[in-house]
C-alpha cells in the first residue's frame, strides 16, 4: 500500500473557540496519538484532506509533511473522523501513529463481485467489513467475495475469502458474508375460499339493505 502525503501544522489552541476559528479558515483540527508520546494537536487543509478521502482507502498509510520537526515524517493512519451531522463536512480527525514494521488491526470493506447462477435468488450481503491484521504496508484496501455460480441456498463465509499474503483475519471465519435466498412467493388463495368470501359479502350487503 502506497503512502499518502498530507501537510499538517501544529496548533496551540485546543478549545472549542480555537477549533471554530480553524474551521472558518478552511482548516480541520486534528490530533495524532501513539507510541507513548503526548497527543499532538495539528490542523489540516480541509480541501487537501477531502481530496485524500476521495482518492484513498480509509486504511491508507499517511506520511505528514510539516515544518514542525515533531510532526514531519510521522507515519499514521486515520483512527476516527467526526463529521457535522447536518452538512456532512469533516470537523475533527484522530490519527494513530504507526510503525511500518509493526502489525495493526483494521476493519476492511468487503466488495461483492460476479453473478449468481440463478437470477431468481435474492443475493444478501450480511457482512460489510472484516477485521484483519497485518503490517501496514500489507493491508488490503478491500476484500473481494466472488459470488459467481452461487445457487439458491448457497453462501460464502469469511473463510472463503481469498486473502493477500501475510494478512490474517481476526473475525469468526465461519460467519456468513453473502447468501442467496429463495424469493418470497405470496401464497395462492385456497380453492373455493374466494367464492365463499364473495358470497359472504353479498349476504352482508343484502342484510344491510333489509335493515
Amino acid at each position: 500500500m502506497r503512502e499518502a502525503l498530507i501537510s499538517a501544522q501544529s496548533r496551540a489552541g485546543i478549545g472549542t473557540g480555537s477549533c471554530r476559528k480553524l474551521r472558518a479558515q478552511g482548516r480541520i483540527p486534528a490530533v495524532i496519538y501513539g507510541y507513548g508520546k503526548p497527543a499532538r494537536p495539528i490542523s489540516l487543509s480541509e480541501l487537501e484532506f477531502n481530496r485524500f478521502l476521495a482518492h484513498n482507502s480509509p486504511n491508507a498509510i499517511i506520511r505528514f509533511k510539516s515544518e514542525d520537526k515533531e510532526i514531519a515524517d510521522t507515519i499514521a493512519m486515520v483512527k476516527d473522523i467526526q463529521k457535522n451531522p447536518m452538512r456532512g463536512s469533516v470537523v475533527h480527525v484522530d490519527f494513530q501513529e504507526i510503525s511500518l514494521s509493526d502489525k495493526v488491526s483494521v476493519a476492511v470493506p468487503v466488495t461483492v463481485t460476479g453473478r449468481q447462477a440463478d437470477d431468481r435468488g435474492i443475493l444478501e450481503q450480511l457482512i460489510n467489513e472484516v477485521t484483519v491484521e497485518a503490517v501496514a504496508t500489507k493491508l488490503p484496501a478491500q476484500l473481494v467475495v466472488d459470488v459467481t455460480g452461487l445457487a439458491i441456498g448457497d453462501s460464502k463465509r469469511i473463510a472463503d475469502i481469498e486473502l493477500p499474503e501475510d494478512v490474517e483475519v481476526l473475525d469468526d471465519p465461519e460467519a456468513v458474508v453473502v447468501r442467496v435466498s429463495a424469493p418470497q412467493i405470496a401464497p395462492e388463495p385456497i380453492e373455493g375460499e374466494e367464492g365463499a368470501e364473495d358470497a359472504e359479502t353479498a349476504e352482508t350487503a343484502s342484510t344491510d339493505g333489509a335493515e
